[in-house]
């Protein structure tokens, strides 16, 4: 090759040389640009992500794990939400793509993933910190299709990261919480009676004589009962009104008046019961019990700071409607076998959030305390079909073979094929 270009004529090798240095030259500036749009692709990427606008950019590029995965664990709840859905269908389609043959492209997806995780500069949020620990349990669970050896080694990456992870999230780490009964008890402590109202002294009160100078307003219609309604003053009442202030009665008495309703309404904040408590799911249940518990502390908190406005009475005092109310509804979940749920695991099973309800499937594994299988089975008929798909599985990984039963005809009668393709794993263990 070298005697042919020494034998060329100098005229062509002069111009070999200059058209070599202008394919040289083109190269640079071409690299220089793709590298300048890159960059530039880059900062809008991160500039889209930071104010929650778009995640469309980074979708495409090579380093979406760098723009968002920060957004989705340590993000504003709103850009936090639809960066974990980019990422979730992110990591979907590398999934799908491995089954199909294209292996390679699983295992540096869920390298790159993990890796971002780690690599995390700002700290996670609680709900970020939940959701990336279902993100790493979601990357393990998608390795089948690789070899052994990729296996083996993105495991114990995936290992690392959770320690990571663990280290860096702001939550604390505690004992599980003490469990709160469902059932309210059989003894409840005494509380400081509220204020004497006026009912009872107009009881006994005579009738007062008409005036003569003017002529009292009719008194209104009797109101109809509703069912549950207790007619005495409840203890949700606000603080009690002094006695120059109590209500006067009427100059001409009648039986009606008592019965007026009044000033303000019964428990204001709560939704009024069902009519059949047997007819209402686990998880409608679950919600207005913690509606009525959270209404009748704010009751009780009320009423304590009111302070005690009257001497203590023989008589027994009657309940409020929100106590009634929660009774009920608490005789009904321990019939359904509820018997202590963990407050935070309520909380979670009653969010608007997928991610956070997947998350507590994913803890509900190895929680010890608390109606786990009742919580489960509720999770297993959520709306979302990633919840549902994470709770059959939580089942069907249980020792129980009937739980296993329970799981597999769950996932066999779902429509959606995320969980119904859970059905045949669990028919095999079944055998």
């Amino acid at each position: 090759m070298w005697k042919r270009w020494l034998n060329l004529p100098a005229v062509w090798r002069q111009r070999l040389r200059r058209f070599a240095l202008a394919s040289l030259a083109v190269a640079g500036l071409a690299s220089v640009a793709w590298w300048l749009v890159d960059q530039r692709l880059a900062a809008e990427a991160r500039r889209q992500a930071d104010a929650g606008l778009s995640f469309a950019v980074a979708d495409v590029r090579r380093d979406w794990t760098e723009v968002i995965l920060p957004t989705a664990i340590s993000g504003e709840a709103a850009a936090a939400d639809r960066a974990r859905e980019v990422a979730a269908a992110r990591i979907d389609r590398a999934v799908s793509a491995a089954g199909g043959g294209q292996t390679a492209a699983l295992r540096e997806t869920v390298s790159a993933a993990l890796a971002g995780v780690r690599e995390l500069d700002t700290p996670p949020t609680d709900e970020g910190a939940l959701w990336a620990e279902w993100l790493i349990r979601r990357l393990t669970g998608g390795l089948s299709t690789l070899s052994l050896e990729d296996r083996v080694a993105l495991l114990i990456e995936a290992d690392d990261t959770l320690a990571v992870l663990a280290s860096r999230t702001r939550r604390r780490e505690t004992e599980p919480s003490p469990v709160e009964p469902i059932a309210p008890p059989l003894t409840p402590e005494p509380e400081t009676p509220l204020a004497t109202t006026a009912e009872p002294q107009h009881a006994t009160a005579s009738p007062a004589p008409a005036p003569q100078r003017q002529t009292p307003p009719a008194p209104p219609e009797p109101l109809k009962p509703e069912p549950l309604k207790i007619v005495a003053t409840p203890r949700a009442r606000a603080a009690a009104p002094q006695p120059q202030s109590l209500p006067r009665e009427p100059e001409v008495w009648s039986p009606d008046w008592r019965h007026v309703e009044p000033t303000e309404p019964l428990t204001e904040e709560t939704p009024p019961l069902p009519r059949t408590l047997a007819d209402q799911a686990d998880r409608e249940l679950l919600a207005a019990y913690v509606r009525l518990a959270d209404a009748l502390s704010a009751e009780q908190e009320t009423a304590s700071a009111s302070g005690p406005t009257r001497a203590p009475s023989s008589e027994p005092e009657l309940r409020s409607e929100t106590e009634v109310r929660l009774e009920a509804i608490g005789t009904e979940l321990s019939s359904r076998g509820f018997r202590a749920v963990d407050r935070r695991h309520l909380d979670a099973l009653l969010s608007p959030h997928a991610a956070r309800r997947v998350a507590l499937a994913e803890r509900l594994l190895t929680a010890q305390t608390g109606d786990t299988a009742r919580l489960l089975l509720v999770l297993a008929e959520d709306t979302s079909p990633e919840v549902r798909a994470a709770a059959i599985s939580a089942l069907g990984s249980s020792a129980s073979r009937p739980l296993v039963r329970a799981a597999w005809e769950l996932a066999s009668q779902d429509q959606d094929p995320r969980v119904g393709r859970l059905a045949e794993p669990l028919r095999q263990r079944l055998r």
